[in-house]
């Protein structure tokens, strides 16, 4: 198994408070909070300084969560980074996660840092012209760019 290491920084929400009704036109919804939408987004761009591979097969999840306080939960920090891996091309599913191994501290750094599996040079080709991320035409994931063969495949 290979690993993966990010280190990503921002004041992870908890999940279960990061969602309000809203209405469109005659029906009810679920809207993100403005507070989820800024760590997803912060998220994102710091996720864009690692080459990573998706990970489609089941993985181990690691992670030292690193809170201000004692007051946030740790499980809903979880699921919001997992969303965040699956959002970020990082992971396909966050259901293939097989095992979480967790820790809280207390610091005022507030840093998350996690370790995952790893597959190829770059989880994703993007073209610098219009930025269309290349897929399979097969089954429309992304393809995996494998630096030592030069090649892009679908995993």
């Amino acid at each position: 198994m290979k690993i993966q290491e990010f280190m990503i920084t921002g004041n992870c929400p908890s999940k279960s408070n990061c969602y309000k009704v809203i209405k469109l036109g005659s029906k009810c919804a679920l809207g993100k909070q403005k507070h989820l939408k800024s760590y997803e987004n912060s998220f994102m761009v710091q996720m864009l300084q690692y080459k990573y591979d998706l990970i489609d097969t089941e993985f181990k999840f690691i992670i030292d969560v690193y809170y201000n306080s004692r007051r946030p939960d740790l499980d809903n920090a979880l699921k919001v980074v997992l969303d965040c891996l699956q959002k970020a091309g990082a992971i396909k599913n966050d259901n293939k996660c097989i095992e979480i191994v967790a820790k809280k501290y207390l610091d005022k750094n507030e840093q998350v840092l996690f370790f995952l599996n790893r597959r190829g040079y770059a989880p994703f080709m993007i073209c610098k012209k219009c930025g269309l991320k290349f897929s399979c035409p097969n089954c429309s994931i992304f393809l995996t760019f494998h630096k030592h063969i030069n090649q892009a495949m679908c995993h």
